[in-house]
């Protein structure tokens, strides 16, 4: 079985190198980084689409974004790919709904918390006003790593709650300037930096 995805994915690194160029590699180590057995389901235009779309929505708030989508250890990388494999993306979603699950799903694989394939406001933790994420409390739900700087792009946040956690690192210095309508920011019991 094992020799059966290695010729696979050799082949199809064949097929999309002399189609496509290096746009989707992103699918051939996702599928040899050994992360998941599971090959992805969307072609190649659903993988253009939704990073084009990422690129243009977050770009000015994560400039290093498309680094990121490129690094399989990072979970901007992971949330795509996830999205790719598991979500109903589809064109006929707006780009900010796009962008918003991709930064919960970023926020939630930097932060180690479980997602799930539901709609992005049935998440445990995660609060929404009229299909935009407002809240994000995880009280009572352990969860440890990073705030991400894609977080940031999730612009109409009133609440935030990540207090008495294993956070590190720093808060992004752009969530601070997106976060305009932040109104409860719990944060403390953590390893923060700044």
């Amino acid at each position: 079985m094992k020799k059966k995805t290695i010729r696979r994915t050799v082949t199809a690194l064949i097929v999309v190198g002399l189609l496509f160029g290096g746009a989707i590699a992103f699918f051939v180590v996702s599928c040899r980084s050994g992360e998941s057995s599971n090959e992805p389901s969307g072609d190649s235009s659903t993988y253009v689409t939704v990073r084009d779309i990422l690129l243009e929505e977050l770009s000015p708030v994560d400039p290093q974004l498309a680094i990121k989508l490129n690094s399989p250890s990072s979970a901007e990388f992971k949330a795509l790919r996830w999205m790719i494999l598991t979500s109903k993306t589809s064109a006929d979603k707006a780009n900010w709904e796009t962008a918003q699950r991709f930064s919960l799903a970023a926020t939630f694989l930097s932060l180690d918390a479980s997602k799930s394939v539901e709609p992005e406001c049935r998440w445990a933790g995660v609060t929404c006003l009229t299909g935009r994420v407002s809240a994000l409390d995880f009280t009572g739900t352990p969860v440890a790593g990073t705030i991400p700087v894609s977080m940031a792009h999730l612009s109409e946040l009133t609440v935030i709650d990540l207090s008495t956690h294993q956070l590190k690192g720093s808060i992004p210095a752009q969530g601070l300037v997106q976060w305009s309508n932040l109104s409860e920011l719990y944060l403390d019991e953590n390893q923060l930096t700044s």
